[in-house]
């Protein structure tokens, strides 16, 4: 009934335009996308995929805050590093249950992303591009790889704006064209 009433006032059409962040974020939990008219499922679909990519930038921001955080800051909690601590890893992975492993993969993808490729953070982060084409990004334009900011600038400057519309693929195939 509830969907309904989204639909008629026509809340469902107008997901397009919103923001990923807490409005969008309420809008879909008050949808069940089993009652979602066929002909606008899609949308929803595309509307949950930004909101995703906006949490999983915001997911990688946290991380990285965690690596930074200095526990032995005394007074100041709000103490923080200039770089990822070597113990972060062993911390994420026990509070998420991950592997260390896996921990120290994310906060590295994380770490490069959120600090190195602040662009890339930005489209991640307003459901612009999702996780695995910001994994690309990180994977290609890293600056351990011996690129300067200049040539990453100009790299992000050609392909982040054609990103959305690419598969991962074909991101990577570009990237390593560009390279």
């Amino acid at each position: 009934m509830y969907v309904r009433s989204m639909v008629e006032a026509g809340v469902l059409e107008g997901l397009a335009a919103v923001s990923p962040g807490p409005e969008l974020s309420a809008a879909l939990a008050a949808l069940d996308p089993a009652v979602v008219p066929g002909d606008q499922l899609v949308e929803v679909l595309r509307a949950q995929a930004r909101q995703c990519a906006h949490e999983q930038a915001r997911l990688w921001a946290t991380m990285v805050e965690v690596g930074l955080a200095d526990p032995s800051g005394g007074d100041d909690p709000w103490m923080r590093t200039g770089t990822v601590a070597d113990w972060a890893p062993g911390e994420i992975a026990a509070a998420l249950t991950w592997t260390h492993r896996t921990a120290d993969w994310e906060l590295g993808l994380a770490d490069v992303v959120v600090r190195q490729l602040p662009e890339v953070f930005a489209a991640l982060s307003a459901g612009e591009i999702d996780r695995g084409k910001a994994v690309v990004f990180a994977q290609h334009l890293d600056p351990a790889h011996g690129l300067t900011r200049a040539q990453t600038q100009a790299i992000l400057v050609r392909l982040l704006p054609v990103a959305p519309r690419l598969t991962t693929s074909q991101l990577r195939g570009r990237l390593w064209r560009a390279l």
